[in-house]
């Protein structure tokens, strides 16, 4: 998944802090959740199709947020490749 996760990391701004983007990944999620509580708030019956769909759509995001935020950490040059140094 590398080359994906190089790509996406391509489109965000060097200013744009790598917890930021750990923590929209982890808005995406709190969205699922929200959406549950809504539309099927006490767990029982069946909700809307669509949100069904968002589960899987939120997950994906928070992965890949979670996976570019230490590509962005050292593009910034906040975390180096190595300690070496």
């Amino acid at each position: 998944m590398t080359p994906y996760w190089n790509w996406v990391v391509s489109f965000c701004p060097l200013w744009l802090a790598p917890n930021l983007i750990t923590l929209l990944g982890l808005v995406a999620i709190v969205i699922n959740i929200v959406t549950i509580q809504i539309f099927v708030p006490d767990f029982i019956g069946p909700g809307p199709t669509w949100m069904y769909w968002t589960f899987p759509l939120g997950l994906w995001i928070y992965s890949t947020l979670d996976n570019i935020d230490g590509k962005q950490a050292r593009r910034t040059g906040l975390f180096p490749m190595s300690v070496a140094d």
